[in-house]
């Protein structure tokens, strides 16, 4: 039997074979061949997280039967980066006479970066994998069949891919995925919650995410709904919420993931906080100079203390790791304390914790937004956000109020200025 699938279906495989979690040794992926119907069918995941697809054979396929068995899932999670760049994929399905039946797969280097002169030499490239087969789980039969008769809520795959779209503008663009822990799109309050670090907040919901009913997801879920827009023609995905579970259904497939934590989730309380003060500069000029008191100083660096010193009209970093005293001016666009006069604040922070964060625009000028967040409990946190536009910082850090160390700042800075002003004015350098 050989089993021809169409090169266009690799992403569609690939959405199942991602489930697969080779931690599992014994983890399969069982295949389905329906002769009549020209059908494959892909199943796999540990249960209840089952997904599985159907994919409509290549007519190039000969020899076919019905059949149905499982092979070693490490195997299967391979698969998508095993189709020649454009070509189809053409499996050799054998039954020796003594012995179990094999699945056998012969491909050719699909690297872009060989140059042409490997890639014309096939037989250098070509590999052939065989893996035995074994009968199909029984698992994986029953839960398909189980999770394709659950009922499902109809969305347009418009409505969903503008939800996607709007809620990565809503946080950091791509990397919103990486942040959260929990997100509910709460259609009845007009709010979408998120859950972050394990605080809950609440912000209201754009008009342009328009949906018939609520949906909580993970960051596994987010991007699979994600990854299931871009594979699939289909002009609705069936949703279902059934306990712990979130199930995507299309024409084409099941996908499964886990909400495990979700009622922990729903039963959380967004938080009130309070902004005491915002600014807006540029980010990498201020880990640029943490980075460099960090990997320069080993005082420093085993330290892991530093200090944002903020007024209604200036930034800076200041370290006071003895013997250094350092103290640095950031440039800013624009402060936001709402108090009148100057009111100086200075915070203690982890370098550490500040170089963990990665902001893609950060390179541009004061595109990044810092808040001094404060708990209902008291607890404060430097928010990080993207832009002055967003609503939810991308990542925040504590920090702690450190009046003890104020006015030694206060006064570096001071003689920095008048070291700088007497510079200008070409009287030379003074001595402090």
């Amino acid at each position: 039997m050989i089993i021809v699938l169409p090169h266009n279906k690799s992403c569609l495989i690939k959405n199942i074979t991602d489930e697969i979690d080779r931690r599992h040794v014994d983890s399969l992926a069982t295949i389905l061949i329906d002769k009549k119907g020209l059908l494959f069918t892909l199943i796999a995941g540990q249960p209840p997280l089952i997904s599985g697809c159907k994919i409509k054979l290549s007519t190039s396929s000969t020899h076919l039967k019905d059949a149905q068995f499982s092979i070693h899932g490490n195997l299967a999670k391979q698969l998508p980066g095993y189709f020649p760049l454009g070509k189809d994929i053409v499996f050799h399905f054998k039954t020796p006479p003594s012995g179990p039946s094999i699945i056998e797969l012969i491909h050719v280097d699909s690297d872009k970066n060989k140059t042409k002169s490997n890639q014309d030499n096939q037989s250098n490239q070509a590999t052939i994998r065989t893996c035995d087969c074994q009968e199909a789980s029984e698992k994986h039969l029953t839960h398909f069949e189980d999770i394709q008769q659950l009922p499902t809520k109809k969305i347009r795959k418009a409505a969903i891919e503008r939800m996607l779209y709007e809620i990565k503008k809503i946080h950091h663009g791509d990397n919103l995925f990486e942040v959260f822990e929990f997100l509910e799109i709460d259609v009845e309050k007009q709010v979408i919650k998120v859950q972050i670090e394990g605080r809950a907040s609440e912000i209201f919901l754009p008009k342009e995410i328009n949906l018939p009913i609520s949906i909580v997801m993970t960051q596994e879920s987010f991007k699979q709904f994600d990854n299931l827009c871009k594979s699939i023609k289909d002009d609705e995905i069936g949703v279902v919420q059934q306990g712990e579970l979130l199930i995507l259904q299309t024409a084409e497939g099941v996908i499964t993931s886990s909400l495990a934590g979700a009622d922990e989730f729903h039963a959380k309380e967004p938080e009130e906080t309070l902004s005491l003060m915002s600014i807006k500069l540029n980010f990498k000029a201020f880990t640029d100079e943490v980075n460099h008191c960090v990997n320069n100083y080993v005082t420093i660096k085993k330290a892991d203390q530093a200090y944002l010193y903020l007024d209604n009209g200036r930034a800076a970093i200041a370290i006071l790791t003895s013997p250094y005293k350092f103290v640095k001016s950031l440039p800013l666009k624009k402060v936001d304390d709402k108090k009148e006069g100057v009111v100086s604040s200075l915070f203690r922070f982890s370098p550490k914790d500040l170089l963990k964060i990665k902001i893609k625009n950060s390179d541009n000028d004061y595109a990044t937004q810092l808040k001094v967040i404060q708990h209902l409990n008291g607890e404060l946190q430097l928010g990080v956000f993207s832009s002055e536009h967003n609503e939810l910082p991308y990542h925040s850090i504590s920090i702690e109020k450190d009046d003890s160390q104020l006015s030694k700042v206060v006064t570096m800075l001071e003689n920095l200025d008048k070291t700088q002003h007497l510079r200008k004015k070409g009287q030379g350098e003074l001595d402090v």
